[in-house]
C-alpha cells in the first residue's frame, strides 16, 4: 500500500542462522505482518511438506502466514523486484569494498526512498507519508498449533518423521518438535496439515502429492 522499506541489511550469508535476527529486528520496530511474501527459494521455503522452512515455521507460529509466489513467475511480487533492481544499481554497482561500507549505503537509500522520493505509484507521495505500523506489537507469545476436535495430532519426531497408520513418514526436518494434524479422508488417505497451512497428503507410498497453498485473504503489511 505504501512502499515502505522497511529496512535493508548487508549479511555475509542469507541463511537460516542469519536471516531471523533481522526479522526480529524488523518485527520489533514495525510491528507483525498479516502475511509476508517471498519467493519459494531457501530461506523462506523449501522442498519439503507444505514447502515450509524453519524461518516459515516460527513466523506461522508468530500468526504470520506464508504467502508464495508461484515457482518461475517473479512477477507475482513486481514491486518487490522492482526496489530489488533500483536498489541493486543505487548501492551495489559494483558493491562496497566491507559490510559496513555496504550497510551504509543501503541506510542512505532507504532514508531517501522513505522520504525524500516522489513515488509515481503514489500519486508522487512518499512512502513515509502513507506508512503505518502494524497493530500487532512484538514480542508476542508464540502459540502451539491449535487443531480441531477429531484431528489425529502426532509431534513431528527428531528424524523428521511422524508415525500414521503403523508407518513413520518424512514431513520434513524444518517441522521437527511440531504437532501436525492428520485428518483421515474417506477414501483412506489422510490429510497432513499444520492448522494453518495443507501440508500434504499420506498414503502407502508416503507423500503422493500436494497442492499449492491458499493465498491469504487479507493485503500483506
Amino acid at each position: 500500500m505504501s512502499r515502505y522499506l522497511l529496512g535493508r541489511q548487508a549479511l555475509d550469508r542469507t541463511d537460516a542462522s542469519h536471516v531471523p535476527p533481522v526479522f526480529e529486528a524488523a518485527f520489533c520496530g514495525f510491528g507483525l505482518a498479516l502475511a509476508i511474501r517471498t519467493d519459494n527459494g531457501p530461506p523462506f521455503a523449501s522442498a519439503g511438506a507444505g514447502g515450509l522452512s524453519q524461518l516459515a515455521v516460527w513466523r506461522i507460529k508468530l500468526g504470520v502466514k506464508p504467502d508464495r509466489i508461484d515457482p518461475g513467475k517473479p512477477q507475482q511480487n513486481g514491486g518487490h523486484q522492482r526496489i530489488h533492481r533500483t536498489l541493486k544499481g543505487e548501492t551495489a554497482a559494483p558493491p562496497a569494498a566491507t559490510l559496513a561500507e555496504q550497510q551504509r549505503r543501503f541506510d542512505a537509500f532507504r532514508a531517501l526512498y522513505n522520504q525524500e522520493r516522489p513515488h509515481e505509484a503514489l500519486d508522487f507521495a512518499t512512502p513515509s507519508a502513507l506508512y503505518r505500523a502494524s497493530q500487532t506489537t512484538y514480542p508476542r507469545p508464540v502459540r502451539e498449533p491449535d487443531h480441531a476436535d477429531g484431528v489425529a495430532v502426532r509431534r513431528v519426531r527428531s528424524t523428521g518423521e511422524i508415525k500414521w497408520a503403523g508407518e513413520l513418514i518424512f514431513v520434513g526436518e524444518a517441522l521437527i518438535g511440531e504437532p501436525v494434524g492428520v485428518e483421515e479422508s474417506e477414501d483412506g488417505e489422510g490429510l497432513v496439515r499444520d492448522p494453518d497451512v495443507e501440508l500434504g497428503f499420506v498414503d502407502k507410498s508416503g507423500w503422493p502429492r500436494q497442492r499449492k497453498l491458499p493465498k491469504p485473504q487479507q493485503p500483506a503489511l
